[in-house]
């Protein structure tokens, strides 16, 4: 789930595209907090949830809750698949125009937050964390480790940019284009996926 949130073009194209601006890295930093911290929320209120769940009698409305996620991830995965790219890219190129670090980190956490499969996907992990029984220390790194993964799609493009510097131009453009294109489709296959499991454990 934290890899699906990290091939989300909501991740990966504003990161890019952040890093062909100017003051890349400071830019990219600020969305990658904001991106992170969203993440690591989300899934924390699921693993709080969950923990409240298991201190009394696991509800008949539990199952239907999950079984209701699964069928969500699976509807947007066939929109995904059936969505014709846009042509401009999804306009992320207009939404950065004129951005600041402040304004980065902000639309960092709100993409996170704000964007239905992103939200799903930690809310699903963080109950499935929470389903471990860890004690906290152990729900918190777990929690850590999810937020990280699930932010490989940020910070990946930035490192590529710390390690090549100008270099990196060429193949961060080469991805911001071919996300731009099947980045909705890729998702899509993941969220079938998944919605697909998620369904089959619910049912067995």
């Amino acid at each position: 789930m934290a890899v699906a949130i990290a091939l989300s073009p909501f991740a990966v194209i504003p990161a890019v595209l952040l890093l062909l601006a100017d003051d890349p890295r400071r830019m990219t930093g600020s969305f990658l907090a904001g991106w992170f911290g969203g993440v690591a929320i989300a899934t924390t209120v699921a693993v709080l949830f969950s923990d409240v769940i298991d201190a009394w009698e696991a509800p008949a409305w539990l199952s239907w809750l999950r079984g209701a996620v699964a069928v969500l991830l699976v509807i947007l995965g066939i929109r995904g698949l059936v969505k014709r790219p846009d042509p401009d890219g999804g306009g992320w190129a207009d939404r950065l125009a004129g951005a600041t670090p402040r304004r980065a980190l902000r639309l960092g956490a709100v993409l996170s937050l704000a964007n239905p499969k992103v939200l799903l996907l930690a809310a699903s992990g963080g109950l499935a964390i929470g389903a471990e029984g860890w004690a906290a220390a152990g729900q918190i790194v777990a929690v850590a480790a999810f937020a990280v993964v699930a932010s490989i799609g940020v910070g990946g493009p930035l490192l590529l940019h710390v390690g090549l510097g100008p270099r990196a131009e060429a193949p961060l453009r080469a991805l911001e284009a071919w996300l731009a294109r099947y980045g909705d489709r890729v998702m899509g296959i993941v969220l079938l996926v998944l919605g697909g499991y998620l369904l089959l454990s619910v049912l067995a």
